[in-house]
């Protein structure tokens, strides 16, 4: 992720200034280094993803279960830990888990 533009009126000691100016009663209203009242918007920030990030989304996107299938699968699951013929195949849980490490290397 990218944030472009720089506000200068935005910055804590000017956040600072105007809280301790509406603690001593509001009698003197705090100003950024521009000389206008703090929290005056002087500009437009941006924020612009990678196409990386996009890219990223679009993929979680795809991979999401269909609205019925998890709920489905959940009860299926469900069922067979209750009647206690739920098997974990060790095999494959390692092959995922090496899978997922190997993917975050890459991202």
């Amino acid at each position: 992720m990218k944030i472009s533009g720089k506000d200068p009126s935005v910055s804590l000691e000017n956040y600072l200034k105007q809280i301790r100016g509406s603690q001593a009663g509001g009698q003197k209203q705090a100003e950024s280094a521009t000389g206008k009242p703090a929290g005056q918007v002087l500009g437009e920030d941006k924020v612009v993803l990678s196409s990386k990030s996009k890219q990223m989304a679009g993929a979680s996107k795809v991979s999401a279960p269909a609205p019925g299938e998890n709920t489905q699968k959940v009860s299926r699951l469900r069922l067979q830990v209750a009647n206690g013929t739920y098997q974990v195949d060790g095999q494959k849980v390692a092959s995922k888990m090496i899978e997922e490490a190997l993917l975050n290397e890459l991202l």
